[in-house]
């Protein structure tokens, strides 16, 4: 009797174990997917991404890691991409930049943003029937291994060169992007470098006058420029060639 006892004890203590683990399976279902029941966990980039033109805007490292959730594959794979003159890898071995972002107005914020790699940028004043334009190439710290940089060419409604100098500065650039790209690191490297030599060479401070402003920002959104010549003439080379290279000249 004792024993029937004993062992009817032990089934029923197992029943109950059984019975919570199971019952605690949906709960941790939920913790592992964020706490929201039928819903798929999303990163903070994957939020970013859907608040391009957000009040409070869009800073580099956020719009870098949101374009990188997004990376589509390259058009040719191989076990060796050629490399081109000057360590660049052929845009066709390089990955694809998503192109929901075409059409969408952005408002980049470029003050705070300790995780913001190199940026440097072209704005086009707006001349006679041509229109202004804005070309950013930038990455994000966390990027640089793996991750990439990327071009952006915006349409802007500065209406002058001087109102986009005046509201750079102040720490934001606006506009409607009409292409993205995914570039190479040694495509950033050299636009850079480029930008960098143009801004220290003694060159005049793009002025309320010029026509071609060329730039570079820093991770605290302090903004050197330079006045970048004319549009039949521009100033940085290899920061237009790499635009032509993507097909964003």
């Amino acid at each position: 009797m004792k024993r029937n006892t004993h062992y009817g004890l032990i089934v029923r203590t197992i029943s109950v174990f059984l019975l919570v683990f199971i019952l605690s399976l949906p709960l941790a279902s939920c913790k592992a997917d964020g706490g929201t029941p039928g819903k798929e966990s999303g990163t903070e980039s994957e939020v970013a991404y859907t608040a391009y033109d957000a009040p409070d805007g869009l800073s580099r490292r956020d719009l870098a890691r949101s374009l990188q959730s997004k990376l589509l594959p390259a058009k040719e794979t191989g076990s060796e991409a050629e490399t081109l003159l000057g360590g660049l890898t052929p845009v066709q071995y390089l990955p694809q930049a998503p192109q929901d972002l075409v059409g969408q107005r952005l408002f980049l914020m470029l003050t705070g943003d300790q995780y913001a790699g190199s940026t440097v940028f072209r704005y086009t004043a707006p001349q006679g029937n041509s229109g202004e334009e804005l070309a950013i190439f930038f990455g994000s710290l966390e990027n640089s291994d793996g991750g990439g940089y990327y071009a952006l060419v915006l349409k802007t409604e500065y209406g002058s060169m001087g109102s986009f100098l005046d509201e750079s500065k102040k720490g934001s650039l606006r506009g409607t992007v009409t292409a993205v790209r995914y570039i190479g690191f040694n495509d950033m490297l050299h636009s850079s470098n480029n930008i960098s030599a143009l801004v220290n060479s003694g060159k005049d401070s793009a002025g309320k006058d010029s026509v071609i402003c060329y730039g570079s920002i820093e991770g605290n959104g302090s903004i050197s420029t330079v006045d970048g010549g004319t549009r039949s003439a521009p100033a940085a080379e290899v920061f237009e060639s790499t635009l032509a290279r993507f097909g964003l000249s």
